[in-house]
């Protein structure tokens, strides 16, 4: 794990904005042209540098959160995957210290926050998600087109819902339980999300899932269809196809 601080040792709070302003539009111009082109591999670090440059500003630190997830999720490697997942968490909660009733800041603290769900304790798993489900909430209140906000509320309600026996459990008992997740609502939020952005394959995967579990077999069948025919637009599109081509086997 040392040998992996540098997603966040040059994570330096004390460089003056105002001297690398300039170099900072450079940088977040460059990543953001990577990641047109699917690069965003190339793209993470490039954005860490923009950090560096200005570590108030609230796009680089919401898009350097928001591509340090995205790259921890790509990670076979169990260390390497986490030290990402810490360093959005970083990222985000910088982002959102300084700009609390920012859209994106909130979006972003919970696409951290769910990612270290998924990979956490049963105990933890629940703490977070009540967090995750407000941060979404405060997303879409205060942006009520942002897609992204949609997404992670309706994951949210397809992961709560697909909680097991002692995960519940662990809810009614230290929270008393929580808001109650419905299968439909996932569904709901999540078309939302694929109307503010259609080009966004992630969307209709987590779609056909939430579908599927909803038992609309042939919605869910249809929705995977979608995606398995539709040209990539992120780096990570490659491999949802994949994926949607294998649960069509599965389904279909």
């Amino acid at each position: 794990m040392k040998n992996l601080k540098f997603l966040f040792i040059t994570f330096l709070f004390s460089i003056s904005s105002n001297l690398f302003a300039q170099t900072q539009i450079e940088l977040l111009s460059q990543a953001k042209d990577l990641i047109k082109q699917m690069k965003e591999t190339d793209a993470y670090p490039i954005l860490v540098k923009a950090v560096q440059a200005d570590n108030t500003n609230v796009e680089a630190l919401t898009l350097a959160a928001f591509y340090a997830d995205k790259e921890g999720n790509r990670q076979t490697n169990v260390e390497k995957r986490n030290a990402y997942y810490e360093s959005s968490k970083i990222f985000a909660e910088r982002a959102l210290q300084l700009f609390p009733n920012d859209a994106e800041a909130n979006y972003v603290m919970g696409v951290a926050l769910g990612r270290i769900a998924l990979i956490s304790s049963s105990k933890e798993k629940v703490r977070l998600s009540k967090q995750i489900k407000e941060l979404g909430d405060k997303c879409i209140q205060l942006n009520p087109h942002h897609a992204g906000g949609y997404h992670l509320l309706g994951k949210w309600n397809y992961e709560v819902y697909n909680l097991n026996f002692l995960e519940k459990a662990a809810v009614n008992m230290l929270f008393g339980g929580l808001p109650a997740a419905d299968i439909n609502k996932s569904c709901t939020f999540l078309q939302k999300a694929i109307a503010l952005r259609p080009d966004y394959l992630l969307y209709k995967f987590d779609l056909a899932k939430s579908l599927h579990d909803a038992n609309k077999i042939a919605d869910a069948v249809a929705e995977l269809k979608i995606v398995i025919a539709s040209k990539p637009n992120t780096q990570d599109d490659f491999s949802i196809i994949v994926e949607a081509k294998k649960l069509l086997n599965k389904w279909g």
